[in-house]
């Protein structure tokens, strides 16, 4: 029979739920990021260089850091229609190869010379109709946003501007898709650094080229707006292309507290992330805010419109951001460049949000006297006559662009010793900074807190002790540790991270043999795995889309549970009984692939003992735009483990062939070993 000595250090507190842990990181970091805005507002720093800075994240955020190349639009013309008032042309062009967008450009009947334009986004409504085949077959036919919102440039034109409405990818005539994560689980979008915000805004940036191609458009009295989803790509073209004059985004922003953590009207109480799609939000690695965004626009003229019941842009959530982009208009010089519009109702589309627009494009972008609208709704055309194509391109890469617009990590097999010796004698620590500027940048700087015991206990020959590590202000995750008793000192620490060792035989043998074990589980594991759902309306679970609101932190579960081995790693030279003893982690698939990720960031030695590693990150772990700089037989290469004993997922996989050729051609022996 085992003796047992129970000894209560101190008094146990009651860790509080999963999800309220998660909670509490989601607050903690929205904060956080909150405060820096708006200190980033109040310094002194000119405010050319906060934007620049600023205006660099955000483009490294949307997935945009380099600009794509300014391929030949290769627009087409396919057709033309006539009113009395406007004339419409059909329009598709390339923003990128293969990547067309399809527009109508309007265009009042007698301009009187080159006019101001106008290029309007739309939201995330469209038109499409049942067409059934000879066969009996049904075929969905697109016919693209701009035929619900065609009222908007039809108002232009007949108010003296040429307007191009643009349709979107997801609701255009090549139907891509805006849910990769809201829907449809493409978790590796946050790998590659892709959203569809960026090629909504890349497609909008190529949209002036093209107006200013055009010889009845004046180029310098542009203006950009569009509602909802095309309030946000209003926002987006604003603060990346200073060649709008006006910019009017209705109900498109919201700030972080409102889309993580604090809505105003159900069923959005606990953020309104949920009710959007991803084209309205980027990868937050560099941790702005939306009021930056606001700023970006300054000095432009621009009109910040929204409802007051609109439940998914809550009055809080823009008027917050709102405040603080006054300092840059007011930092400019220009602080009447900058309005709110407040309109009564919910997300709808008003007459009172017509005319606003209207009358800041007539003053700001074309110089005139503001227009009244006397509440007008031109008629809509046939959708037909909108339609621009009759037949889809087969070079289209509109269905696939994820896959490809956002360039991935290229590292060449090697092919000489030489080669492999350049690579590691120049990559490791750039690949280190990239990781640290835009992967792991929420990570808390300088938070360390001493270890608490909570309680110990002899078991037999073991002593059986539970700690709690503070892995980040206000959140503890617990630490069990078996070690021998009676005064012996282990011989060294295996941690096994994420998979305790559950069998009681396994830990008395592995105790005995002189090894102290240390089972850890990181957040959104073990004691803290939540579900990813919160209460709602009705009492029912709803969804709370987890993955989605961190990555407008800047973060992702993974990259937490990375910071939380660090830490971990970093903790253990304060517990006595595996103080300054070499250290061995244990983990297997994704958790063992994020212990690799802590070795590159921990300068106490350690060793790997890692199963079923997976070549690439496409199916986990993610993290935010890792994929842009290396792949895991990258990070193999660059860890600062003394050793790495691995077994690979997927051992025929190609990716692994960048490793083997290191392995043969690297220094003597390896580090890494792969049976």
């Amino acid at each position: 029979m085992h003796s047992i000595i129970l000894l209560f250090l101190c008094g146990q507190t009651v860790p509080p739920s999963p999800e309220a842990w998660r909670d509490a990181w989601i607050a903690g970091a929205t904060t956080r990021i909150e405060r820096a805005c708006a200190q980033g507002f109040a310094t002194d720093e000119p405010l050319g260089a906060k934007q620049a800075r600023w205006r660099a994240d955000f483009l490294e955020s949307m997935g945009l850091s380099p600009l794509p190349e300014r391929t030949p639009l290769r627009p087409v013309i396919t057709g033309a229609v006539e009113t009395d008032k406007f004339k419409v042309e059909k329009i598709h062009f390339q923003s990128r190869p293969g990547l067309y967008v399809t527009a109508n450009l309007y265009l009042p009947r007698n301009p009187g010379g080159p006019c101001p334009a106008v290029l309007y986004v739309c939201g995330h409504a469209t038109f499409a109709r049942e067409v059934k085949g000879s066969d009996g077959s049904v075929a969905r036919v697109a016919y693209g946003s701009k035929v619900p919102y065609q009222h908007h440039p039809a108002l232009f034109a007949e108010n003296g501007y040429a307007c191009l409405i643009l349709d979107t990818l997801q609701l255009g005539e090549i139907e891509g898709t805006h849910h990769g994560t809201h829907r449809h689980g493409r978790w590796w979008w946050h790998n590659r650094g892709f959203t569809p915000a960026g090629v909504e805004l890349w497609n909008a940036m190529r949209a002036l080229d093209y107006l200013e191609s055009r010889p009845e458009v004046d180029g310098k009295r542009l203006a950009v707006t569009g509602r909802s989803g095309g309030g946000a790509t209003s926002w987006w073209l604003g603060a990346a292309d200073p060649r709008v004059r006006a910019i009017v985004p209705v109900a498109g922003l919201a700030d972080l507290r409102a889309h993580l953590i604090q809505g105003e009207m159900e069923p959005n109480l606990p953020g309104c992330v949920t009710g959007h799609c991803d084209c309205m939000y980027f990868h937050n690695v560099a941790g702005l805010d939306f009021a930056q965004v606001i700023a970006l626009c300054a000095p432009r003229a621009t009109l910040l419109g929204n409802s007051d019941r609109d439940a998914i842009f809550p009055v809080g959530g823009y008027r917050r951001p709102a405040s603080l982009a006054r300092m840059a208009f007011s930092q400019a010089g220009k602080p009447e460049a900058f309005a709110l519009m407040e309109t009564s109702g919910g997300h709808l589309d008003t007459p009172e949000l017509r005319q606003g627009a209207m009358g800041w494009i007539d003053r700001h972008a074309a110089g005139v006297t503001p227009r009244d609208l006397n509440n007008r709704k031109p008629a809509p055309l046939d959708p037909d006559l909108l339609k621009v194509f009759t037949s889809l391109p087969t070079d289209q890469r509109n269905t696939t662009v994820d896959e490809w617009f956002v360039p991935v990590a290229n590292h060449p097999i090697p092919q000489t010793e030489s080669e492999a010796a350049k690579w590691l004698s120049t990559q490791p620590g750039r690949l280190k900074a990239e990781l640290a500027r835009t992967s792991f940048a929420h990570w808390p700087r300088d938070h360390r807190a001493p270890p608490r015991l909570l309680s110990s206990q002899v078991v037999g020959e073991r002593l059986v002790q539970k700690w709690s590590l503070e892995v980040e202000p206000g959140l503890e995750l617990p630490v069990m540790i078996h070690s021998p008793a009676r005064g012996l000192a282990g011989k060294m620490a295996r941690i096994m991270l994420g998979q305790p060792v559950q069998s009681e035989e396994k830990q008395r043998g592995l105790v005995a043999a002189g090894e102290v074990l240390v089972m850890f589980a990181p957040r959104g594991t073990g004691e803290s795995e939540w579900r990813d759902t919160h209460p709602g309306p009705n009492g029912k679970p709803a969804p709370h889309m987890t993955r989605r609101r961190l990555a407008l932190l800047g973060a992702t579960v993974e990259s937490g549970q990375v910071f939380d081995t660090v830490q971990l790693i970093q903790a253990l030279d304060g517990i006595p009984e595996t103080t300054g003893m070499p250290l061995t982690i244990q983990a297997q698939g994704s958790m063992g692939v994020n212990a690799l990720y802590a070795s590159i960031f921990t300068h106490r030695p350690i060793s790997l003992e890692l199963t079923e590693i997976p070549p690439t990150h496409k199916d986990g772990p993610h993290y935010l735009h890792v994929s842009r700089w290396l792949e895991v037989p990258q990070a193999i290469a660059i860890s600062q483990a003394s050793s790495i004993r691995f077994s690979r997922a997927n051992p025929l996989d190609s990716g692994w062939n960048w490793l083997e050729a290191m392995n043969r051609l690297g220094p003597k022996p390896p580090k890494w070993l792969s049976p």
